[in-house]
């Protein structure tokens, strides 16, 4: 009896310990009991994917591509000197909303990877605090799908598509959430898809390359149709054709290939992706060296389209709900864009420059001097920013820096020594001055980023101490990072070993 007594206690005191250890955690991250007032300020994030900052006026670019994110801009704190945590979508998006590095968190394939439960998104965080939350983005977008992390703590989830038809909807939800606190994030596909945007573009010049663009679209269509005649991937089921006769009939009319794309779910479309990649890289390679203005014309035509359809009505529908004084806005990009710098077009071929700095516009109501700030910043420090400025608690999970006491000169901020961006071809670590590159295998390239943007004289071992400098800091760096990857992920079914070998290379299906 005694012996049952002892043990009850000792129960009971290891149980004790375990709650008091649990309440402790909790009060360091996010105890519902013991919330912070907070400043109330409801956030809006608007991520324009592939956005290069050097083609908005507010950043120099000679064209007026941007007078309402400029407008923004002139009463925001605008970094110079920010890049992307990694060169394309999934790992790149993943890391704004949850303050970890792509390393870190491990979600960079696409039908595959899943964002681990242990890590906290912003919106979960607002959530918690009693803000409202949405997301809009293209929904059937791999790299932005629901089930690997971006659905996490969103309460609604709107479809955005790269037209931008669906910005009402995102109108129609502020109005709604007028009088509560919200965090609305935005994900525009807009910019990326810069090359159909000039397709729909009339402006009664540039023929030749919309027929040229058409001519591949309608090649894709045919090639879609073989397949699902001869029940080749991604048409293994004849359900498919099943009252859907007139899509695959042969005869192409614009928007057919989109149509039967829309009939697929996520594996067929990472198999039609197989089918398309190489006439539209094909496409690329042959246009880009002929016509190199027209398409920095169809990315700035995009660039000017989305300023127009998404950040003009809803910046004009914040000032219309009188919550403009109330509401911190951030504008971004998951990553740059190649046009035709070092011979390539598109991204994540290159961690340079063009591929990985981005915008990050701030604007937050108490800011009395806005300003253009040259220190280093990241992807990652969004997040711990954003929570600082709304006065709530920021989880021990954040890697990024919060940016500001650089924003408010208040002293508390410290400048980043480094940047550090992630890609399927190796690592780069750049400083203010110099840019070290490693692929994974083994190859180095160092540069100076001032004397030499290109990139094109190598001082890998005419700078040796700089090299070392750098090769040191990113290897404390690797090593400084907690692992989140709970499990072994498998690519879903269907997606056979070509598709998933693209994947594991590119960052692409």
């Amino acid at each position: 009896m005694r012996n049952f007594k002892n043990k009850l206690k000792l129960v009971l005191c290891i149980a004790a310990s375990l709650i008091l250890a649990a309440s402790f955690f909790a009060s360091k991250i996010f105890n519902p009991g013991k919330r912070p007032a907070g400043t109330g300020y409801n956030v809006i994030l608007l991520i324009i994917d592939d956005l290069r900052p050097d083609h908005l006026g507010c950043y120099g670019y000679r064209r007026n591509t941007s007078p309402h994110i400029d407008k923004l801009a002139g009463e925001s704190c605008i970094f110079k000197n920010s890049f992307s945590d990694a060169a394309y979508t999934l790992p790149s998006t993943i890391s704004i909303l949850t303050s970890v590095y792509p390393d870190s968190h491990g979600v960079f394939h696409v039908y595959k990877d899943k964002l681990s439960p242990r890590i906290y998104t912003l919106p979960e965080i607002f959530g918690i605090y009693g803000y409202k939350t949405a997301w809009f983005s293209v929904l059937k977008e791999p790299h932005l799908d629901i089930k690997a992390g971006f659905g996490r703590g969103f309460q609604k989830a709107g479809n955005l598509g790269a037209s931008l038809d669906e910005t009402a909807d995102i109108l129609s939800w502020l109005e709604k959430n007028r009088g509560k606190k919200f965090f609305l994030a935005v994900d525009a596909r807009s910019v990326h898809d810069y090359y159909d945007f000039f397709i729909k573009a009339e402006t009664g010049k540039n023929f030749s390359l919309i027929s040229d663009i058409r001519k591949v679209n309608e090649q894709y269509y045919l090639k879609l149709v073989e397949a699902a005649r001869l029940g080749r991937p991604p048409f293994r089921s004849p359900e498919l054709l099943q009252g859907n006769e007139e899509l695959f009939d042969g005869n192409y009319r614009e928007g057919k290939e989109k149509m039967i794309l829309g009939l697929l779910d996520a594996a067929g479309r990472a198999e039609a992706a197989v089918i398309a990649e190489p006439l539209y890289r094909d496409f690329v390679k042959r246009v880009g060296p002929d016509h190199p203005n027209l398409l920095v014309e169809s990315y700035d035509m995009a660039v000017r389209y989305t300023d127009e359809k998404l950040i003009n009505p809803v910046l004009r529908k914040v000032k219309e709900l009188k919550l403009y004084g109330k509401t911190i806005i951030i504008i971004t990009a998951d990553h740059g864009e190649l046009l035709g710098e070092h011979g390539f077009y598109g991204h994540n071929h290159l961690l340079v420059d063009e591929s990985l700095r981005v915008p990050l516009i701030i604007r937050f109501p108490c800011l009395r001097n806005p300003r253009s700030i040259k220190a280093l910043a990241q992807g990652v420090d969004i997040m711990p920013t954003v929570l600082e400025l709304t006065g709530l608690i920021v989880p021990s999970q954040v890697q990024g820096k919060s940016l500001v006491g650089l924003m408010c000169k208040t002293g508390s901020g410290n400048a980043r020594e480094y940047v550090i961006s992630e890609g399927e071809s190796g690592k780069t670590i750049r400083s203010a001055d110099w840019r070290l590159l490693f692929d994974y295998s083994g190859n180095c390239l160092l540069y100076n980023v001032v004397s030499d943007p290109g990139g094109y004289d190598n001082k890998c071992f005419k700078e040796e101490q700089v090299a070392c400098r750098l090769k040191s800091a990113l290897k404390a760096w690797e090593e400084s990072l907690p692992s989140y990857r709970d499990q072994e992920y498998f690519f879903d079914p269907g997606v056979d070993k070509v598709a998933q070998e693209r994947i594991r290379k590119t960052g692409y299906w």
